[in-house]
């Protein structure tokens, strides 16, 4: 796994994508896999959308929309256990399953905040680890969003709080994490690949 974090427009998604078609032209029989998690929710994710499928355009992804869950990414790799898995990204993911009202049956645990927000993090590291543990490499991208220093009223506050957990959970089980500042790839965790 490769945990791979930047701010917005910071090159993360163009670093991740070249991470992965290194990793193909070691394996060029792994299938690579494009997992997008971005709600399609109007004209200005969209045009996002159209952005990162240009980017990606002939090189070699299988794209699968899952804006709530890793399920269909999970079936779609369960035969190919040596695949390259992209997944774009963990921050849309989060926020889509934290406040989508397509997913609050995901959450129906409790009414506290604290306690969806502990529902959320259950389901995202579940779902993800099942993932993970069906492919070869998985490379996840996230959003750096602590950084502002706004005082945000309490839905934000928490989705910021699961973001710290999610990121600290995903640093800890990955065996590279790279934050991208500028197009450039700052290294804080790197094992080798056995």
């Amino acid at each position: 796994m490769h945990l791979i974090t930047g701010g917005s427009a910071s090159g993360k998604s163009e670093y991740a994508e070249a991470q992965a078609l290194a990793l193909k032209k070691r394996s060029p029989r792994s299938p690579m896999f494009y997992v997008a998690t971005m709600w399609n929710d109007g004209a200005e994710a969209m045009e996002r959308i159209e952005r990162h499928r240009a980017l990606r355009a002939g090189k070699g992804f299988i794209t699968l929309e899952c804006p709530v869950s890793m399920q269909e990414a999970c079936d779609a790799v369960k035969d190919h256990p040596d695949s390259i898995v992209l997944l774009e990204c963990l921050s849309n993911l989060a926020a889509n399953v934290m406040f989508a009202p397509e997913a609050e049956a995901l959450h129906a645990r409790g009414s506290g905040r604290e306690v969806w927000e502990d529902d959320c993090f259950d389901i995202l590291t579940q779902e993800i680890d099942q993932l993970a543990n069906s492919v070869g490499h998985l490379i996840i991208v996230s959003n750096e969003i602590y950084s502002d220093g706004v005082d945000y009223d309490e839905m934000t506050t928490s989705y910021i709080r699961l973001m710290g957990r999610l990121h600290q959970y995903f640093a800890k089980e990955s065996s590279r994490v790279t934050e991208v500042v500028y197009g450039c790839a700052i290294r804080h965790k790197e094992e080798l690949c056995k």
